[in-house]
């Protein structure tokens, strides 16, 4: 008899993130509301419904946080753990009170007709066009993703994160490092000379060898 725990466990993709390039030149070709709202996903690791009904009442600019939670006049729900308030820096908050000065809607980021934004990742991938990076290379969830590794690069603790994320388990929060991990091994292996010797013919010394 088979129980819930026994089924295949079939391999996920690690998440992606972000280049360093790629942000500085995605976010040259965004225009001033475009601007505060990748803004937002990249300094807050939003999740999609939570950033397209994200209304001004959610965010306290003085105390520079936003909180997560349900929003039943557009019938969304969050999960329970993914409940949680979320830190603003202060650059970000500073667009975002610029931004709330000529507000006319309860919604942060929306449409002529103050609905929810239905076609960000379209947004997302003409704004990547423009940036030169291929539409296939931008989604949404991507910005979150690098969100968690710039935490991470700052050494910042995984239960901090795990928090931040809304994530129900530290199992998940991990997946996130796979991106910083890849740059770290990359980095580590242009030091490592003994490869580019060796196909050149060289004979590579104990003292010349890097280990990785």
């Amino acid at each position: 008899v088979f129980k819930k725990g026994d089924a295949p466990k079939y391999g996920r993709r690690d998440p992606e993130a972000y280049t360093d390039d790629q942000i500085a030149a995605f976010f040259s070709k965004c225009d001033k509301k475009q601007f505060v709202l990748f803004s937002v996903l990249y300094f807050c690791g939003l999740r999609l419904g939570e950033v397209q009904t994200l209304r001004w009442r959610d965010i306290n600019l003085k105390e520079r946080f936003i909180h997560i939670d349900e929003r039943l006049e557009y019938a969304w729900r969050p999960k329970k753990w993914h409940v949680r308030d979320i830190p603003i820096p202060a650059e970000l908050a500073a667009d975002l009170l610029k931004l709330k000065k000529n507000a006319d809607c309860s919604l942060v980021f929306h449409t002529f007709t103050g609905k929810p934004i239905y076609q960000m990742l379209e947004m997302c991938k003409r704004i990547a066009s423009r940036a030169g990076i291929p539409r296939e290379q931008a989604w949404l969830h991507k910005w979150r993703a690098t969100y968690c590794v710039e935490l991470l690069r700052q050494g910042v603790a995984l239960p901090s994160i795990q928090a931040a994320m809304g994530h129900k388990d530290m199992e998940t929060t991990a997946r996130y490092c796979a991106p910083l991990k890849k740059m770290a091994l990359r980095e580590r292996l242009d030091k490592v000379n003994s490869f580019n010797l060796k196909r050149n013919g060289f004979v590579v010394g104990k003292e010349e060898a890097i280990s990785v």
